[in-house]
């Protein structure tokens, strides 16, 4: 895992790393209220989702 630095100037910081030999980009945002994950993430993982009502994001 490595730190790559935060984004702007708000309270995110972007982060690489590595699930099952799965290459994955993590968003961690000290602010946020809801957690996401890329569907083409949870198909390489074998994980199975949810479904939940719809979210908007503003990035």
């Amino acid at each position: 895992m490595g730190v790559l630095g935060s984004i702007g100037e708000s309270h995110t910081m972007k982060v690489e790393g590595r699930i099952q030999n799965v290459e994955i980009l993590v968003l961690i945002d000290s602010g946020a209220s809801h957690n996401f994950i890329s569907p083409k993430v949870t198909t390489a993982l074998g994980l199975s989702i949810t479904p939940t009502t719809a979210k908007s994001i503003k990035l």
